[in-house]
């Protein structure tokens, strides 16, 4: 089976690559999200499998999720199955793909959005104001598994504390991109922006690295799930700007290396204390 998950932050346009997927790749089972009350806990993280492994990682309840999550699947007997939920990664689908017995195929979109727009997108929907929202959709920057210092951003209030988790997803990705090191391993990782796959070119391309039919493309209208909430000014966009422009050169493979090079696996279980 040919399977298709995604590395992304949310607001990062899962939507529109869901039903990109659904349109063009006509023998694969698709969802967005499994967000019906049966799913938590059996398609979907619930939220001790979150708070479990970006504490103490990859421990043995996570792990039985995904057995059972992956089981589900796999009995699909389905050519190709795709999801694309950002909630995912923040769960070990990563760690997961390991259980998978040999022959399949793994893919995973490691979708990105300009920054700006993102937290543009953050504000907008009320994303990350409070713990109940962190726990279960996003990151907390209290939690131990972290790949990115989260206290010189929370210095900077809610934005800041946006861009931190931003950045720690970004950094996530490019370090399990950078371990798969495709494509010697059973994982390939296709890098794509928002804005580029949006466009018929863009589209065409990871389609076509997905191993999609030949010939013309459905390209599904643009989904904006942000439409509403609180309003994006011109002087709140220029805020994040500048916000984002405090970062400088920074560079999400740059700050995922140095784990590499130790060898260290930052979400490898380890026993809580006590």
């Amino acid at each position: 089976m040919k399977l298709i998950f995604t590395l992304t932050a949310g607001r990062t346009g899962t939507g529109f690559l869901a039903q990109l997927l659904q349109a063009n790749l006509p023998d694969a089972v698709v969802h967005h999200e499994h967000l019906g009350w049966r799913a938590f806990g059996l398609d979907t993280p619930d939220l001790s499998h979150l708070l479990r492994f970006n504490n103490e990682g990859f421990t043995e309840p996570v792990r039985a999720f995904w057995q059972r999550k992956l089981s589900r699947i796999l009995e699909l007997d389905v050519p190709c199955y795709a999801e694309t939920s950002h909630i995912l990664m923040k769960a070990g689908l990563v760690e997961a793909l390991s259980m998978l017995p040999a022959g399949h195929e793994v893919h995973l979109i490691a979708q990105r959005r300009d920054w700006i727009q993102t937290l543009a997108s953050y504000h907008r929907r009320f994303d990350l104001v409070n713990l109940g929202n962190r726990y279960l959709w996003y990151l907390d920057p209290g939690y131990q598994r972290r790949l990115v210092d989260p206290e010189p951003f929370l210095e900077l209030g809610l934005h800041g504390l946006r861009l931190w988790y931003l950045l720690e997803i970004e950094v996530r990705s490019a370090w399990y991109r950078l371990r798969s090191r495709p494509p010697s391993a059973p994982i390939t990782v296709h890098q794509t922006w928002l804005e580029q796959v949006t466009t018929r070119s863009g589209a065409r391309e990871l389609l076509s690295a997905l191993g999609a039919p030949p010939g013309a493309i459905e390209l599904p209208p643009k989904v904006n799930a942000g439409q509403g909430g609180i309003p994006v000014t011109e002087s709140l966009l220029r805020q994040l700007s500048e916000l984002v422009a405090q970062l400088g050169d920074f560079e999400p493979d740059s700050a995922a290396r140095p784990l590499l090079h130790d060898g260290r696996d930052p979400f490898a279980p380890v026993a809580p204390a006590g």
